[in-house]
């Protein structure tokens, strides 16, 4: 026990400097062992920005050459280093999407007295833009039809527009955000809700995810209207049209002819006698010689009237007479647009 208090005792401050000497060549010999241009690859980055900005997902990973202890960058092979980069501003000329960052030692963190010589690339470019919040119309996407002798009175979602926030380019390119759809096959009134479609959900924010629908169903009036003066037009043999063989010239006696029809009264108040077409089918071959033909008279109906919610009832007359003359021989040209398969004949 004394030896062990003499230890202490005696010559104190010598030893005490001995060991500070030791500590201090172990420190010096300790540092000595450095390695020099170590390269780790694959250095991952996480970058985070603020609320007002919006960074599309990505994998960012660059190259670090480093220097320093060789037990420090033993450690780091095994467990490497990342980077971390936070974003709060971006500057007034950086483009949306195309934000530059020269990256430093700080945005990495690294074992004690382990250094950086080299980044590459020393330049990276993040998918940065600035977010903005927009008001968006509603779009319900409807599907199906009232039964048969109801329409659609009126229909209006609630409510009619709604906020987006995101990226300023996905947030200006919405004209509308559309629903799921809506069946219509009712003879009522009805109100429902339904999910709004968010097109880039990991992108935009929507205020509201479900918009409620009303619809106004009621019963379906119906109309009868008649168009005079609808001009005949003929309808010849294609085959012929292709061919240098003489053709004819058609003429109908009346010239013109009175079509009635049918449907509901929203639909015939926005038919036009552009609308109508009257053919005489003359791409027979009994009338391919000069004559006069009694020929029956078929219509088509075009634009608003297509589709079958409006119907042809009456042709007055039903037939005509056509003279067909002979032309001069020449290649023929198509002078009608419709086939004869486009044509729907009313006496069907």
């Amino acid at each position: 026990m004394n030896k062990i208090l003499n230890f202490f005792r005696v010559d104190i401050w010598r030893k005490l400097l001995a060991l500070a000497f030791a500590c201090l060549l172990y420190w010096v010999i300790d540092n000595s062992k450095q390695s020099q241009g170590e390269i780790i690859s694959a250095v991952p980055i996480e970058v985070n920005v603020a609320s007002n900005l919006f960074i599309s997902p990505g994998d960012y990973r660059v190259q670090l050459t480093v220097k320093g202890p060789e037990d420090k960058i033993k450690k780091m092979r095994t467990s490497p280093p990342k980077g971390y980069i936070m974003i709060s501003t971006l500057p007034i000329d950086a483009q949306d999407g195309q934000f530059k960052l020269t990256l430093q030692d700080k945005h990495f963190k690294l074992e004690p007295r382990v250094q950086i010589e080299k980044i590459e690339p020393a330049v990276i470019i993040l998918p940065i833009q600035r977010r903005i919040t927009r008001s968006v119309p509603v779009k319900v996407n409807f599907a199906g039809k009232p039964l048969d002798g109801f329409m659609v009175q009126s229909r209006h979602s609630s409510p009619e527009r709604v906020e987006v926030s995101g990226p300023r380019k996905a947030v200006e390119a919405l004209t509308a955000l559309t629903t799921d759809p809506v069946n219509l096959t009712f003879d009522r009134d009805f109100s429902t809700e339904v999910n709004l479609i968010n097109p880039v959900p990991s992108e935009l924010n929507i205020s509201t995810e479900k918009v409620k629908v009303n619809i106004e169903i009621a019963k379906q009036e119906s109309s009868i209207k008649s168009f005079a003066d609808i001009p005949v037009r003929f309808l010849t043999d294609p085959a012929r049209n292709t061919q240098q063989i003489a053709s004819v010239i058609c003429h109908a006696m009346p010239a013109t002819v009175k079509v009635t029809l049918s449907g509901s009264t929203t639909d015939i108040a926005r038919v036009t006698p552009q609308d109508i077409r009257v053919f005489a089918d003359v791409s027979e071959p009994q009338y391919s010689a000069p004559g006069q033909y009694r020929v029956q008279l078929a219509a088509q109906l075009t634009g608003i009237a297509a589709g079958g919610k409006v119907q042809v009832i009456n042709l007055l007359p039903q037939t005509v007479q056509v003279t067909v003359e002979p032309g001069k021989v020449e290649p023929a040209v198509k002078k009608m647009k419709a086939t004869k398969e486009k044509v729907v004949s009313f006496f069907k």
